[in-house]
């Protein structure tokens, strides 16, 4: 075995300590050089996405206003409209559950106690889980078509 000299062996090893050993994987990665990979951003010459052509349907490119005066149908009002659907119906429900609440109060205590603390809050909470399911079930509706729409432009097969 060879002993190592001065200006031999790894940082922060004192020369003359005899066998190298290897420093831990900390002090190393002070001393790692970048790995080369692909600039950050579109690859170049990529051109950015376009418009479909007339009569294709437009599902996000339209306002909402233009989607609703769009007498052909090439964009779709119902994704645009959803979130205000559902606090609408949130808020409804909410009103709905507060009036049985005042109507429960008023024909007795007891029945409006148990409907302020049960009743109330579990038809909230079940009709909300109904109305949810409805709209989620619009909205993969329009996302399925999306995605069908995507591979049809890419001209992939279907299954």
């Amino acid at each position: 075995m060879t002993e190592q000299g001065p200006g031999q062996g790894w940082p922060g090893q004192s020369a003359g300590q005899g066998r190298a050993k290897p420093p831990p994987p900390e002090a190393t990665a002070q001393y790692a050089q970048p790995q080369p990979g692909p600039p950050p951003g579109p690859p170049p010459g990529q051109a950015p996405p376009q418009e479909p052509p007339p009569g294709e349907v437009r599902t996000a490119t339209q306002g909402f206003i233009n989607s609703l005066f769009d007498f052909s149908f090439t964009s779709f009002v119902t994704p645009k409209v959803i979130r205000v659907l559902y606090a609408l119906i949130m808020i409804g429900v909410g009103l709905g559950v507060l009036l049985f609440v005042i109507l429960a109060f008023r024909l007795n205590a007891a029945l409006g106690a148990i409907t302020l603390l049960i009743l109330g809050p579990v038809y909230f909470l079940v009709t909300m889980a109904f109305y949810r399911v409805v709209l989620e079930f619009f909205m993969v509706t329009f996302r399925i078509y999306e995605e069908l729409h995507l591979i049809r432009r890419r001209g992939d097969p279907l299954p």
